[in-house]
């Protein structure tokens, strides 16, 4: 079959058939190759080329994620409890939080389904999120909207690793594609703003030994203060504190 098609030549020597590759064949399939191969490829640029005109040729940038580590001087127990039930002691609500100045308290269920909530002087309420993984005293998974609906919600995860007699902590922040074009603006906020809220707060109050029963003193936000993890951008772009735009979540 080879040989009718060209692709070899056939000698004989004795009983013997000795059988050798044509150049002539191997240049014919060449040819055609090439130009298959060319077709083809003259095929998928017209198809790229159309989906980009029609604007779907990029996919969207992937936006990482936000991580914080911080080594407290707790047992893995005592950070997981300082972090979420003793949150209401060493969350700065009057510059992160929905209601702002109005804020009062804010109440955790570290469990699978159970929520975060920011409750108003005056008796509204807001929530932040929902628990996914409850895994004390080693992780937690929770979403994350304050002053938003749910549809739009980050994720973040808390793990507590011991380290001898101490704790090292990590905070990671992601799901950005979840709020579309302000996906990027509010994650920088979020970068600056766990600083504060994560390092600061409540690794002092881990280093000062807070067991969650007493608030420790409440910061202001001051006038030119940078984007905080409650500051996210408004659709027109510039930035806004959501306590001005309260979560439908309300209690009415």
């Amino acid at each position: 079959m080879l040989r009718d098609a060209g692709l070899v030549d056939e000698r004989t020597a004795g009983t013997r058939h000795l059988y050798r590759l044509a150049p002539s064949g191997l240049a014919a399939v060449h040819a055609y190759l090439e130009g298959l191969w060319g077709t083809a490829l003259t095929r998928c640029t017209a198809a790229a080329q159309e989906e980009r005109r029609r604007g779907g040729d990029m996919q969207p940038a992937v936006i990482p994620p936000v991580r914080k580590t911080i080594v407290v001087p707790l047992p893995p127990d005592r950070a997981f409890d300082l972090f979420f039930t003793g949150m209401d002691a060493w969350w700065p609500l009057a510059s992160h939080s929905v209601y702002g100045e109005e804020a009062a308290r804010v109440t955790v269920e570290a469990q699978p389904g159970g929520r975060l909530v920011e409750h108003a002087a005056d008796g509204r309420t807001s929530e932040w999120g929902e628990f996914l993984v409850g895994d004390p005293p080693m992780r937690a998974v929770f979403t994350w909207h304050p002053g938003y609906d749910d549809e739009v919600a980050t994720e973040v995860e808390v793990r507590f690793t011991p380290e001898g007699r101490l704790t090292r902590v990590d905070l990671e922040h992601r799901g950005w594609a979840a709020l579309g074009e302000r996906a990027e603006a509010t994650r920088e906020g979020y970068e600056t703003g766990w600083n504060l809220v994560f390092a600061v707060r409540y690794g002092g109050a881990a280093l000062r030994g807070t067991d969650g029963t007493a608030r420790q003193g409440r910061l202001r936000r001051p006038p030119d203060s940078s984007l905080g993890p409650f500051r996210q951008p408004s659709d027109s772009g510039s930035s806004s504190s959501p306590s001005s735009r309260r979560s439908r979540r309300d209690a009415r």
